[in-house]
C-alpha cells in the first residue's frame, strides 16, 4: 500500500490538481487503512501536501491530458 500511495501521491501533485474521487479513493481506501496500521509518516507529509492541491473536474484533466498528447506530437 505505501508504494501505491507514495506513487499516487506523488503523480497528482506534479499534475497540480486532483479529482474527488481520486481524493476519496486515496483518503479512504488506502491511507486511511494505512495509518490504522501504523504507518509511518512520510504518507502523512505527502497527504499534506495533497490536501493543498486544488480539487477539479474530471474532464479537466481529460482536457490537460489531450493538451500535453498534442504538444509532444509536435
Amino acid at each position: 500500500a505505501h508504494d501505491r500511495i507514495v506513487y499516487l501521491s506523488l503523480k497528482y501533485i506534479a499534475r497540480g490538481s486532483i479529482t474527488q474521487d481520486e481524493y476519496e479513493n486515496l483518503c479512504e481506501f488506502l491511507c486511511k487503512p494505512y495509518t490504522e496500521l501504523g504507518g509511518n509518516g512520510s504518507v502523512k507529509r505527502l497527504m499534506n501536501d495533497v490536501d493543498k492541491l486544488q480539487i477539479v473536474n474530471t474532464f479537466i484533466i481529460k482536457d490537460r491530458i489531450a493538451e500535453m498528447n498534442e504538444d509532444v506530437s509536435k
